[in-house]
């Protein structure tokens, strides 16, 4: 059954704990791995050099198949962040497992700013809205730009990477930020150490350029536009008993309730942007925004 899968699975990373962990130790190059295969009781082994692409055929042989170079590898990890061992990026979704990504917002011109949440100095950020064919989430609006980082790979090249395949925003080493702050995102259909970052756009040299297949609409939005959406956005997700994170949700606009809200219209022209009280954000995008929420909260105290 599906726990017996993922009992094997964790063996097979916790068997590359034990080999880092013995590595460090000693200069050993081969192992011989032994344990119970899934089909049998009787011992299986395999042995092989600290080579990923071999180790990780090796490794996953009967569980899933692992083609070199072209089968993306994702690391579990703890809590911190740290990487306990690498697993094919199917089985992470599949078993929900702790991994790596990370989340960015995209401005433009001039930066976000920690340090006045909630005020109406922030930049416009980029919304946009998934295409109705994706297989998570259709349809639903987004404030970041997101990301699964591949193992080995650091955290802030998977922003540059994310933002240049998603939007076509390519000069991700001059225009991003270091690493802002980092949350955990924890539900039953996604497991995430989730490192934040922001892209600034310059307007006079890029532009968005999304990919069709993966998005159906975005537009720069101003930030009290995000704020008081991604408010109703929770709202309605906790009043349907759907909301994944703690009660009470963070609010932005904390005092208030949906009818009183701060209803700022952006420019007419653009039927999307007229509708914004309506968006229904992806829920792991709004618990990254609650980290936001309360970071600029700790902040303020």
């Amino acid at each position: 059954d599906e726990h017996h899968e993922l009992a094997i699975v964790l063996s097979r990373i916790l068997v590359q704990l034990a080999i880092t962990n013995r590595t460090v130790d000693s200069n050993e190059k081969e192992w011989t791995v032994s344990w119970a295969d899934k089909d049998s009781a009787q011992p299986c082994r395999i042995q092989g050099s600290w080579n990923d692409d071999q180790l990780m055929q090796s490794i996953f042989q009967g569980i899933h198949e692992v083609v070199p170079g072209q089968t993306e590898l994702v690391e579990m990890v703890d809590q911190n962040g740290r990487a306990i061992g690498q697993v094919p990026r199917k089985l992470v979704h599949q078993f929900n497992i702790l991994h790596r990504g990370i989340g960015l917002f995209v401005t433009k011109d001039r930066p976000i700013e920690q340090s006045i949440h909630g005020s109406q100095n922030q930049p416009s950020l980029y919304v946009h809205q998934r295409t109705s064919t994706k297989r998570i989430f259709p349809s639903l609006y987004d404030m970041f730009v997101g990301g699964v980082s591949l193992a080995n790979e650091p955290a802030k090249l998977t922003a540059q990477r994310e933002v240049a395949e998603e939007l076509g925003l390519s000069r991700g080493a001059d225009h991003l930020s270091d690493c802002l702050w980092t949350c955990v995102v924890c539900t039953a259909y996604n497991r995430c150490v989730v490192d934040f970052f922001s892209y600034t756009m310059k307007s006079d040299i890029e532009q968005v350029s999304w990919q069709e297949e993966e998005v159906a609409w975005g537009a720069f939005v101003p930030y009290k536009v995000v704020e008081s959406s991604a408010d109703l956005s929770i709202q309605r997700l906790a009043q349907r008993n759907e909301w994944p994170g703690r009660y009470p949700p963070i609010q932005a606009n904390s005092n208030m309730d949906s009818d009183e809200i701060a209803r700022p219209i952006p420019a007419k022209g653009d039927t999307k942007l007229e509708c914004w009280d309506e968006w229904d954000y992806v829920p792991d995008g709004l618990l990254v925004w609650e980290a936001w929420l309360e970071k600029g909260n700790s902040q303020s105290e």
